[in-house]
């Protein structure tokens, strides 16, 4: 089961991102004018993931902190490495889920508030600081309120480990999160894997690659996440695919410059050693 989960994880785009000079108001942007009227609303959305991912939280906290070697080796120290050194920055965390990636933080000396809008997911975290204090500051939060929470340019950076493409409406996370850095300070963050990727073997003359489908398309792609879990009832996550010219125009209309681009993936040796890899060695 856990394999349906590993193909939405196993190859992440990271794109650190600095502040401008350009401050706006909200307005909208790509998400807005491409979701159709009878989508539901941004509340709706919410609602429904939250319900989700509050179902799960004790499966993804032990599954993620513990099991997932893609985190641990893949996309977890490359989010760190375009972090950099946060010894002494005030961060912020994006959909900080269990408090993984906000420990990780503290532990390497930055003061970190973060948020989640999961209400169990937020709790979990809550009670780990109370058990190991590492002076993070844990609340629930809508994405689409920070700029009413936080201060302006109050922040050194502004990150999220695995949390961006769940959050909806994204331009108006987005402009909150522009609004919050300081000017000059930078956003790293994952970009979701396309749907519908797999590895796919041609049997007429060997040839094996990565297939994906629909890259183009605009839209909610379900993650899967009950599968994974186990559990048939409720709904499942959805997150938001769109194709990476857009995800440049969005941010830089916000007011964003890219300053770094990567693109992670576990060598043959790591591939050999952990099982729960869902790719072929190089």
């Amino acid at each position: 089961m856990d394999q349906v989960r590993q193909r939405s994880l196993h190859i992440k785009i990271y794109v650190a991102l600095r502040a401008s000079g350009l401050r706006i108001s909200f307005r909208s942007l790509v998400y807005e004018t491409r979701v159709k009227l009878s989508e539901p609303t941004s509340e709706d959305l919410n609602r429904e993931s939250s319900a989700v991912w509050d179902a799960a939280a004790e499966w993804w906290k032990e599954r993620t902190e513990e099991n997932d070697p893609y985190r641990l080796f893949v996309h977890g120290p490359a989010l760190s490495d375009a972090c950099g050194d946060v010894d002494g920055l005030d961060v912020l965390d994006v959909g900080c889920g269990a408090g993984y990636f906000s420990s990780k933080l503290a532990g390497a000396g930055a003061r970190v508030q973060a948020f989640e809008y999961s209400e169990y997911l937020v709790a979990l975290a809550a009670d780990e600081e109370s058990r190991q204090p590492l002076g993070i500051q844990y609340e629930h939060l809508d994405a689409g309120l920070i700029s009413d929470r936080f201060e302006p340019q109050s922040f050194d950076l502004v990150t999220g480990c695995m949390s961006i493409a769940d959050i909806f409406p994204l331009d108006a996370a987005l402009v909150g999160i522009h609004s919050v850095l300081k000017i000059g300070f930078s956003l790293p963050h994952p970009i979701a894997t396309p749907p519908g990727n797999r590895w796919q073997k041609d049997p007429d003359n060997g040839f094996e690659g990565r297939m994906m489908s629909s890259y183009f398309g605009r839209r909610r792609v379900v993650s899967g996440l009950n599968r994974v879990v186990g559990k048939a009832e409720g709904p499942d996550i959805k997150v938001w695919h769109m194709p990476l010219s857009d995800w440049q125009q969005l941010l830089s209309d916000v007011g964003f410059a890219v300053a770094q681009f990567a693109e992670p993936h576990p060598s043959s040796a790591q591939v050999e050693e952990h099982a729960g890899f869902n790719w072929r060695p190089d």
